[in-house]
């Protein structure tokens, strides 16, 4: 499973595009007036302009090269403030044998840098927004989770390990194959490194096996098979 895309929704368009372009240095396609794509290694996420109420916000992580974390957090540290949880400013996941960064881009957005020490590729090239893999997680957040993780469940995506997919908490959503994942939860839980909690607003995921899904403006769930 690869999250080849992402569509998400910003109501600082210029300025989230200058904190990719400008300041993190990523490569970007596609603009419009009112969109434009950030390439993540072999992926993309679409940033559409909005005016909402409030202001939307995702949590989305990237994957970075086996043995660069170290470098990556320092090219992190020059070009934005790292979050912090605890007075900590990195995390370690022994069951995924990871490290993992956070930041806020200029959406608001909770910004993770992972490194998989098992299962990301390694690169003797110095790190840079060139260095990004691809997207590893992207949040989903809805009301009904039981709900909607039946539904998934018939496109073979289940809880990691074959884990049950509980009512409460986070959900690490993959077909096994990968480490990828899309992140299934409730509202109104606490981000790591943030103090923001969940909160549903529009967005789309692509994956590669051709399965969309989607939140739209009335926070109703959509899953459909474009292969």
């Amino acid at each position: 499973m690869r999250i080849a895309k992402a569509r998400l929704l910003t109501n600082f368009f210029n300025e989230t595009l200058d904190f990719y372009q400008t300041k993190l240095g990523f490569t970007i396609k596609n603009q419009t007036a009112t969109t434009f794509e950030v390439e993540i290694g072999k992926d993309l996420i679409e940033f559409a302009e909005s005016h909402l109420e409030e202001a939307p916000f995702y949590h989305f992580a990237f994957d970075i090269p086996a043995g660069s974390f170290e470098e990556a957090k320092q090219w992190l540290q020059r070009k934005v403030d790292l979050s912090t949880e605890g007075g900590n400013d990195q995390i370690t996941f022994d069951i995924l044998d990871s490290s993992s960064v956070y930041f806020e881009d200029s959406s608001g957005n909770i910004v993770e840098f992972i490194e998989r020490r098992k299962t990301n590729p390694k690169s003797d090239v110095e790190f840079s927004a060139k260095s990004i893999q691809g997207i590893s997680e992207m949040s989903f957040i809805v009301d009904e989770k039981l709900e909607v993780a039946n539904e998934v469940l018939n496109y073979d995506i289940k809880g990691m390990f074959n884990s049950e997919v509980k009512i409460d908490g986070l959900s690490f959503m993959t077909d096994q194959e990968n480490k990828v994942f899309i992140l299934l939860v409730n509202t109104g839980r606490k981000w790591l490194f943030s103090e923001k909690k969940s909160k549903i607003f529009e967005q789309e995921i692509i994956l590669d096996s051709g399965l969309i899904l989607k939140i739209d403006s009335e926070n109703n769930v959509i899953l459909k098979n474009n292969l």
